[in-house]
């Protein structure tokens, strides 16, 4: 966004630079021939300062710092012959495009000092002339002028407010996520790099850690979309709650989020945000728990932007991998006999009400209603890998048949699968 105001600038400034060069040029052959030669002398220096300004206004970046340069040399041109020249002369009608082409060029903030004193010197000089009773001026010329410089003022502060209230909110939209009011992605690698270059002058760590909520799939295909969503604000605004006023908080996908935390080592953010993270998002979210990997850079050897995220990436899903072993030997296991081409267990956590179906490393849920003994299975099986096995097409009876084919006698000891048999007669010929 600061690039496209930027650009709309530089074009408003290039404008005005050709046509104050031609209207300088005009001018500096009028004063030379009406005996004016200093001023003349001034006006043809300040043109040549232009064009060099129009050779630089391309490629610039520093747009700002010439647009200041060429206000305040046109001022000043404008303002010296005012002074010099007789008020017939018109000059005085370039004091209206002042408050224009301040805000234009320079925003609101910068604009309305440089206004504010271009026009105090303009109307001073005004006042002069009233004060040493110069026939061809009266209170009442300068009344006219400073109201209809008022009001031509007045309205370019308005729009200019307005219009930078509106690239705020726009920026806001760019750069924020909707759901979470977290930083979006887009913006993670500019503002990491910036981060890194700063911590590089200084010598200091960064941190990045990379947040997953484990099995927040589950959690949309058995309690909905609605319900998923609330679960990403609450753990948006801890995340928010635990983070320092310099760190950087993102979402960056799906159940995914992102903070980056400078000068800070993997040890710190490990033991008191990532720590304190876990325990809100647990205790207030029933339970809910979180893979988290770490990745620091610094202070003396420093990661790129894209390697840092690489790295914490991967140790997350080490830690998800990881936590996931650990809470399937703390099942209730009914593990089935192996068949020859392939693997398969049959687990049943009554924590989680569901049962889990490994099928050669790919997994399946089965989640059950504790009341009234309703199943549906969670499609996390890829559909290409039962076709290479020749399984049924339709997922849940793929699980059934191989069940069936393996072990009739465990599928007894799974009481909510016969129940889901019971509710379901078109599956039951599957153990006639």
């Amino acid at each position: 966004m600061k690039t496209e105001e930027y650009d709309y600038r530089r074009s408003a400034l290039r404008i005005l630079l050709i046509v104050t060069i031609f209207a300088a040029g005009a001018f500096v052959v009028n004063n030379v021939r009406v005996g004016l030669h200093v001023f003349a002398f001034v006006e043809a220096t300040v043109g040549l300062l232009w064009c060099l300004i129009l050779s630089q206004v391309s490629t610039t970046k520093h747009l700002q710092r010439l647009s200041l340069i060429y206000l305040l040399t046109f001022y000043f041109i404008v303002l010296y012959g005012i002074f010099i020249a007789s008020f017939k002369s018109g000059l005085f009608s370039w004091l209206f495009i002042f408050p224009i082409l301040s805000y234009l060029l320079l925003g609101r903030r910068v604009g309305t000092i440089l206004t504010a004193i271009s026009v105090s010197i303009g109307f001073a000089i005004l006042g002069r002339l009233v004060w040493l009773m110069d026939p061809e001026v009266s209170w009442i010329v300068m009344g006219n002028f400073g109201f209809a410089i008022a009001a031509i003022w007045s309205m370019v502060y308005v729009y200019e407010s307005k219009r930078e209230a509106l690239v705020e909110h726009l920026k806001e939209q760019v750069t924020r996520d909707p759901l979470t009011g977290l930083l979006n992605v887009r913006n993670l690698n500019d503002i990491l790099t910036s981060v890194l270059s700063a911590a590089q002058r200084h010598s200091e760590p960064v941190t990045i850690a990379y947040i997953d909520i484990n099995d927040f799939k589950q959690i949309n295909d058995c309690q909905g979309h609605q319900k998923g969503n609330e679960i990403l604000i609450s753990v948006a605004q801890m995340i928010q709650k635990i983070t320092r006023v310099e760190d950087y908080s993102f979402r960056y996908g799906g159940d995914e989020f992102c903070i980056v935390f400078s000068n800070c080592t993997e040890t710190q953010v490990k033991n008191t945000y990532g720590q304190r993270l876990s325990e809100e998002v647990h205790h207030h979210l029933n339970k809910l728990t979180m893979s988290i990997g770490y990745a620091q850079t610094g202070p003396t050897n420093y990661l790129s932007a894209e390697n840092l995220i690489d790295k914490a990436d991967k140790n997350m899903y080490s830690v998800k991998y990881s936590t996931k072993n650990n809470e399937q030997s703390d099942n209730d296991n009914v593990q089935l006999t192996k068949g020859k081409s392939m693997s398969y267990t049959l687990i049943h956590n009554e924590k989680a009400s569901q049962y889990e179906y490994h099928i050669d490393g790919n997994i399946a849920y089965i989640t059950y209603d504790e009341q009234n003994g309703n199943m549906h299975l969670t499609h996390t099986i890829v559909p290409e890998i039962l076709a290479g096995k020749g399984l049924a097409k339709t997922l849940l009876e793929a699980v059934l048949e191989q069940i069936e084919k393996d072990n009739k006698k465990a599928v007894a000891q799974c009481s909510y699968i016969v129940k889901y048999l019971e509710k379901h007669p078109t599956a039951s010929h599957y153990f006639a």
